[in-house]
């Protein structure tokens, strides 16, 4: 198994989670609150990380069998702990298990979540759980 082809994948999965992270920036920003800050510093060092790693592998031949189990097993492990990282940084989730097992079960569409919350009792606010709405929307984005 060769390590390089790994590392190679893995960052292009590093750089596309990048883009969504970005995105979600985008749209905490728009509303203008302020957890767009730690969404967009996990998607500038997720994109750092990931081109360095692209950039210093490269595929010379297609995956084999024993590869392709590998990277879909690291890229979900990473893509999980990535998506962590912005409900621990916002503080919507204090725990990094708590929030690993969040975006975990987004991730892999298990629907299953350790938000509980009830609504508020403000009109204006239609946000299931009291999230801001950037969080609101990497949660949707990642379920």
């Amino acid at each position: 198994m060769n390590a390089r082809h790994l590392i190679h994948v893995i960052g292009m999965t590093l750089m596309a989670s990048s883009a969504a992270l970005a995105l979600t920036g985008v749209v905490a920003l728009a509303y203008g609150e302020r957890e767009a800050v730690p969404f967009w510093a996990t998607a500038i060092f997720s994109f750092g990380v990931g081109l360095v790693a692209f950039r210093r592998t490269g595929l010379d031949r297609d995956l084999t069998i024993r590869e392709g189990y590998a990277v879909v097993a690291l890229t979900w492990i990473t893509v999980g702990v990535v998506g962590a990282v912005p409900y621990v940084l916002t503080g919507v989730i204090e725990s990094p298990v708590a929030a690993l097992f969040e975006s975990v079960s987004g991730f892999t569409t298990t629907g299953a979540t350790i938000l509980t919350g009830e609504s508020f009792d403000d009109p204006s606010t239609d946000l299931r759980e009291g999230l801001s709405r950037g969080v609101m929307f990497w949660r949707s984005f990642t379920h």
